[in-house]
């Protein structure tokens, strides 16, 4: 899912998103990868394998 596609399913303004992504990463919840001028986030292999072994 692209960072627009999240601001707009998520009604965020952009700088609060970026914040929120931010923290998401920096606790390797997601990954963001850049794609040209496009940003696609992806949840982490950490955070799914987390989630999956409870």
């Amino acid at each position: 899912m692209t960072q627009a596609d999240l601001r707009y399913e998520t009604e965020n303004p952009k700088s609060s998103l970026t914040g929120i992504l931010r923290t998401l990463e920096r606790r390797k919840v997601i990954n963001k990868k850049e794609w040209g001028r496009t940003n696609v986030i992806e949840l982490s292999e950490w955070f799914l394998s987390k989630k999956g072994g409870e």
